[in-house]
């Protein structure tokens, strides 16, 4: 509500100052006796701007001394004062906006707004909004029933306050794209791609199988030509066994030697190692608890450093976390914020809506009865409207007190999580010293490295089993002597070229086992081939033609088998990743939609919910607009406010049956955009703001109207705190339950306008 405002060489006022008070205020006078001027001065108090074309209009001819505007008025709890100075051209030179003595802005030179943004954030309206909702200058009363359908959407919205749910809308999208570059950032894919993804999953798989089914293939080929590679090789050896045959029987007795040398040397090297490895074999049991015990510490040592090195991370993150809270508490002065819960919130608005219902179903009740209280019940119901949409903006400051405080109770609990990190620390790294220590004790025995000692024993074990034992190492003690024996034998048979008796050659074979039996059995084989042996040496030519044609043929199917092999182990790395990444787009999706959705539906200006409030909202205006029009003489009986797509739409009625505007009288467009004006203002602008203010709204209406407008103006000034009309009707007025204010013009070019208050 506009309390006071002061005009200093403002037009045409040397000094003029107006105190308002609540309810009706009239100001009377002839065109050019500066009533006009008021709402100029106003404007101008505001936001720096007036209807006087430029700004050297605004200064009273010949003036000198000080040139100012003053402004102040109450608005949701607080007392707020504007000034404005400029000099003689009309240039702004300084503005200022407080609150109960308290500077909010000062500035605004050159291209600075920073009042005028303030004024604008603070009632949610701006120029041209203000004077489409509440203040109606003269000449533009029939502008909002010619105004674009467009403009008038965007004006229903800003009255609605639906330009935050806009800025939410706007900061859910910047929460989805921060949302959706940290699943980019994790995966290096949008959430978005989990379908694509999917598919390059499927895609993946399939050539995986395929693969498969191709190495399968190769396989079952690699091996039949292996097959094929053995049974040539096979026969090559034959051939060529043939070929050599009579070298080779000349060298088998050098072998047969050689063979024996090395059986001897063998038994030797047994009876040597057997004695070692016993010796080491008796650390066995004391090795091996130690080993144990190293495990068990190993173990033990790697759980603490992870452990540790956990802790180590979340005692960084907390302090992160800490240093984040710190700098998010550091100047909020948190004790000045009221915090309700959304429960709160939800239950105090479901409380206020259902009395809201239940006195607009009263008042609907008392209508039909005529029992005559229905203005007291438009009041009630007005009211409750008023307090439904005062919850919906304290929710706001509501959700930025509680998120403060649980943001001062977060920083509690990492203190406390710190401190104790600190004291776990210390312990963990305790026990991990003890460990490492005793580690290093059992570690060592006779001098040597347990672990060391452990590979010796297992190798003696090793060797000790392939010499058959402790058993074997007896059997080489009692075979070493004979085979000494014999063997000196042979280098006998070999100096003199003898012939070896069959006795020596069958008993050669009993001492060296298999090894010898067969190398004695070949040889007399040999011996009697070399008599029945039928070589072909074309079968030969061909066989190692076929063996390089076959070595070929393996290897360039290796190859590829290798290569598919990498190929596949990389496709099945890839399809691992790709199956994590699914995982986490697809959780990250269904989180993204849900968001998305809500956003969408709750927050976008065409959603479901924001379109219902602006249905119900417009059937409010309508309503208010019907009601004004029964005050007025004219033909319109009906008007209705309709949203279609991206537009405002209106209707009126001409005994029941619509009509366009255009065929409407003058009289008849005045009084139907006065009407809407009045319900616009009613139901959005004044209500929230505490003022209507109209200027010259008499215009082309006739007597009779004229006379019933004061009744809808007595009306208006009960439903909203302060109602200011400009007319030159004094007859209207003069009788009329306000305050009235007359101007007169003054005498000579540089008089002062004279007022007279009236009460």
């Amino acid at each position: 509500m506009i309390t006071r405002v002061k005009l200093v060489n403002f037009t045409s006022h040397k000094e003029t100052e107006i105190v308002f008070p609540e309810g009706l205020t009239v100001f009377l006078g002839r065109n050019g006796s500066g009533k006009s001027s008021i709402i100029d001065a106003i404007t101008y108090a505001l936001y720096g701007k007036h209807t006087r074309g430029s700004n050297p209009n605004v200064v009273r001819r010949g003036s000198s001394g000080e040139r100012m505007v003053e402004l102040e008025f109450d608005y949701r709890g607080g007392r707020y004062y504007i000034k404005r100075s400029f000099d003689q051209r009309g240039n702004l030179q300084s503005a200022v906006l407080r609150r109960d003595d308290r500077l909010l802005v000062a500035g605004e030179r050159k291209k600075e707004k920073a009042v005028s943004k303030a004024v604008q954030d603070l009632l949610g309206l701006g120029y041209d909004r203000m004077k489409t909702a509440v203040v109606i200058q003269q000449g533009e009363l029939d502008r909002i029933i010619s105004a674009d359908p467009k403009e008038l959407k965007e004006l229903f919205d800003d009255l609605m306050g639906l330009t935050k749910t806009e800025k939410a809308y706007q900061n859910m999208l910047e929460v989805l794209k921060d949302f959706e570059r940290r699943i980019i950032d994790e995966t290096g894919r949008s959430p978005k791609e989990a379908d694509k993804v999917s598919e390059e999953l499927k895609k993946l798989e399939e050539e995986i199988r395929s693969a498969e089914g191709e190495a399968a293939t190769l396989r079952k080929e690699l091996n039949k030509l292996k097959r094929e590679m053995e049974r040539a090789r096979a026969r090559l050896d034959e051939l060529r066994q043939a070929r050599k045959l009579r070298e080779d029987v000349k060298r088998e007795l050098l072998d047969l030697r050689d063979l024996l040398a090395e059986k001897v040397r063998e038994l030797q090297g047994i009876l040597d190692k057997g004695s070692e490895c016993l010796k080491i074999i008796k650390l066995k049991d004391e090795v091996e608890r130690r080993l144990k015990r190293i495990e068990e510490l190993d173990a033990n040592i790697q759980k603490l450093r992870e452990t540790i090195s956990s802790l180590e991370a979340k005692k960084g993150e907390a302090e992160k976390q800490l240093n984040e809270i710190e700098r998010e508490l550091a100047g909020v002065e948190v004790g000045k914020l009221e915090a309700k819960t959304l429960e709160e919130l939800e239950r105090d608005a479901r409380h206020k809506a259902e009395r809201l219902k239940d006195d607009a179903i009263e008042l609907g009740r008392d209508l039909a009865l005529l029992k005559g209280q229905e203005n007291l019940l438009r009041e009630q119901v007005d009211q409750d409207l008023e307090e439904v949409v005062g919850t919906v903006s304290e929710a706001y400051n509501s959700a930025l007190a509680g998120h403060l405080i649980a943001q001062a109770r977060k920083m509690d609990r990492i203190l406390k999580e710190l401190e104790k990190m600190g004291s776990d620390l210390k312990s963990l790294n305790k026990d991990l010293e003890d460990a490492v220590k005793e580690k290093d004790q059992v570690s060592k025995l006779d001098g040597k490295d347990v672990s060391y000692l452990h590979e010796e024993i297992k190798h003696a074990l090793e060797e000790l089993e392939k010499i058959g034992g402790e058993k074997g190492v007896e059997r080489a003690k009692a075979v070493f002597g004979d085979a000494k024996q014999r063997l000196d034998l042979l280098d006998r048979v070999i100096r003199e070229e003898a012939e070896p008796e069959e006795s020596l050659i069958k008993d050669l074979g009993d001492l060296l086992g298999g090894e010898g039996e067969e190398l004695i059995s070949k040889l007399r084989q040999q011996i009697g081939e070399l008599r029945e042996s039928r070589f072909d040496p074309k079968e030969l030519e061909g066989l190692e033609a076929r063996e390089k044609e076959l070595i070929g043929s393996i290897s360039d199917r290796e190859a590829r088998m290798e290569e598919l092999e990498k190929r596949l182990e990389e496709d099945k790395k890839k399809a691992e990743e790709l199956q994590r990444v699914e995982g986490v787009l697809i959780k990250a999706k269904e989180f993204y939609d849900l968001i998305n959705q809500i956003r969408d539906e709750l927050y976008y200006r065409d959603g479901p919910v924001l379109k219902s409030l602006r249905t119900w909202i417009l059937g409010r205006v309508s309503d208010h607009a019907r009601k004004y029009l029964d005050c007025l003489d004219v033909r319109i009986d009906d008007v209705k406010i309709e949203e279609r797509g991206r537009r405002i739409m209106f209707k009126c009625f001409v005994r029941g049956r619509e009509v366009e505007k255009d065929m409407l009288s003058g009289g008849e467009r005045v009084a139907l955009a006065l009407a809407i004006r009045l319900a616009i203002g009613d139901v959005l602008g004044a209500q929230r703001l505490g003022f209507f203010i109209l200027d010259e709204p008499t215009v082309h209406l006739d007597s009779e109207n004229r006379r019933r407008l004061l009744e809808v103006f007595t009306s208006l000034s009960r439903a909203v705190r302060q109602v200011i009309v400009i007319t030159h009707d004094e007859e209207v007025f003069e009788a009329a339950d306000a305050k009235i204010i007359k101007f007169e013009r003054g005498y000579g070019l540089n008089s002062p306008t004279i007022i007279h208050e009236l009460t």
